[in-house]
């Protein structure tokens, strides 16, 4: 992005040579929102299971402490016992140390925490500057397009100022995660993704009947309407929104250059920006009415008998779609 902003202070004077300098500045910060991005699921990766440590570190002190108050109080009786002092300072040494050692443990991983913490906080706030470099970058656009001698100096100032801040930002984000190790995206030859819901695999006929998307390398499974529908992997919820009519559309980031959509969604529960873990709510299915949604938490025999619902979903390379079914492990 540095070398986006000195070309377009070079090319203040030539029009063509400035369009040329905006539209590489353009395609710098589509590619640092996408590294972005990726910095915020690599750091929610490993926050997870220190997450997870540090819930049972605390639960293994707990247990410690208390046993050792209890030693404490028992102490005065086992005095009177033959050997009941020896014993007793033995077993209070020790777990006095192993409290000692969990407590170290304990405060390190906190700092570990601490400091993921902080990076995700870098990352959100060097994405919200790159949403208003986004803004400034369609308004220079517009203005370059209206005008027929567009006075280039005066946007120019303001998208070099604001690229060099998103440049910095980067890089200080890009210092505190090199060496943070990098989940792999999923790949076809794996098949491991679980279905985002619990439903089956719609035949051809059904497809061509249900699906907003009748034909194509995408995939339908047919569930009751308000299945719940759950993030299959650790990805980023690129857009929520309509379909023309078809339901709602969930477009999830699995990594670089890779999404997966879904279509036929009747609610979705997440916003836009935000990291999913696997297994993570992200709506329910559609074809459910307000009055329905009582009568499916009662589990009464017309709930059970509401005609299945489709969800279709598709894998995209570089905005190409992919055969989808092979990503997916579809005996789960």
């Amino acid at each position: 992005m540095r070398e986006a902003a000195q070309a377009l202070q070079r090319a203040e004077t030539s029009p063509q040579e400035w369009r040329r300098a905006f539209d590489a500045a353009v395609r710098g910060h589509y590619r640092a929102a996408a590294a972005l991005r990726a910095a915020a699921r690599q750091l929610a990766a490993h926050l997870a299971p220190l997450s997870a440590e540090r819930a049972d570190l605390t639960d293994r002190l707990g247990a410690a402490v208390t046993a050792l108050q209890m030693l404490e109080q028992a102490r005065a009786s086992s005095l009177a016992q033959p050997g009941g002092a020896v014993s007793a300072a033995r077993a209070g040494h020790l777990l006095a140390a192993l409290t000692l050692d969990l407590d170290a443990q304990l405060l390190a991983l906190q700092l570990q925490i601490a400091q993921i913490a902080q990076l995700r906080g870098q990352a959100e706030t060097a994405l919200q500057g790159l949403a208003r470099t986004g803004r400034l970058l369609d308004a220079a656009r517009a203005q370059h397009t209206a005008a027929r001698a567009p006075d280039l100096s005066a946007v120019t100032d303001g998208l070099v100022a604001r690229l060099t801040v998103d440049a910095e930002a980067l890089d200080r984000l890009a210092a505190g995660v090199a060496g943070l190790p990098v989940a792999p995206p999923p790949t076809a030859q794996d098949a491991a993704l679980p279905p985002p819901l619990r439903g089956r695999l719609a035949g051809p006929a059904e497809r061509l009947r249900l699906s907003p998307v009748r034909t194509g390398p995408g995939m339908v499974l047919l569930a009751r309407p308000g299945t719940p529908v759950y993030a299959p992997a650790l990805s980023t919820l690129l857009h929520a929104g309509e379909l023309r009519g078809q339901g709602g559309i969930a477009i999830l980031e699995l990594g670089e250059d890779l999404t997966l959509v879904m279509v036929g969604l009747g609610r979705i529960d997440r916003r836009a920006g935000e990291v999913l873990h696997p297994g993570t709510p992200l709506g329910l299915l559609g074809g459910l009415q307000a009055a329905d949604e009582l009568l499916l938490m009662r589990e009464t025999e017309t709930a059970r008998e509401m005609p299945e619902q489709p969800l279709y979903i598709e894998i995209r390379r570089n905005g190409d779609p992919l055969e989808t079914a092979p990503w997916f492990a579809l005996d789960r």
